[in-house]
């Protein structure tokens, strides 16, 4: 939810809200193609096993906020509140049994990823909203990023 959130307001003009001050870490995942991740293993002979599925990199939510308004060009107007009791400050998983077990290795960056959903995003919103004309993509691509 949150690049969902994040990427809507992006788009929208809408304010997005962050709990805490962005420095906490995560270890995000593209969802786009996830099938492949899941059949990395066919073929090869697994009995049973808890694997970690992840983007390998963890990074904090500012640099994630800042990413997709670089890709989206447009600045997300952030409503800031206090930490959520219990966050946890960063998260990662240790993805190298399933490099070793099924062959799963990250394929596509953290910005590959935001540039594909946000471009999906912005299609399927125009889509919803019967929109003819330029994307909210494009219109905020010429947003101004100086303020």
């Amino acid at each position: 939810m949150f690049f969902s959130n994040l990427i809507s307001a992006a788009l929208t003009g809408r304010r997005f809200i962050l709990h805490g001050d962005g420095s906490m870490q995560r270890d995000f995942t593209s969802v786009f193609r996830r099938g492949g991740r899941i059949q990395a293993g066919r073929g090869r002979a697994i009995d049973r096993g808890t694997f970690n599925i992840a983007g390998g990199q963890p990074v904090s939510v500012n640099a994630a906020i800042g990413l997709v308004e670089e890709i989206a060009g447009a600045r997300v107007s952030i409503e800031r509140r206090i930490e959520k009791k219990g966050d946890v400050q960063r998260t990662a998983a240790d993805i190298s049994a399933a490099g070793r077990r099924l062959g799963f290795y990250p394929r596509r960056s953290l910005r590959d990823g935001l540039r594909e959903q946000i471009e999906f995003t912005d299609k399927a919103d125009g889509a919803e909203h019967g929109r003819v004309g330029p994307s909210l993509l494009k219109s905020a691509a010429r947003a101004d990023l100086s303020t």
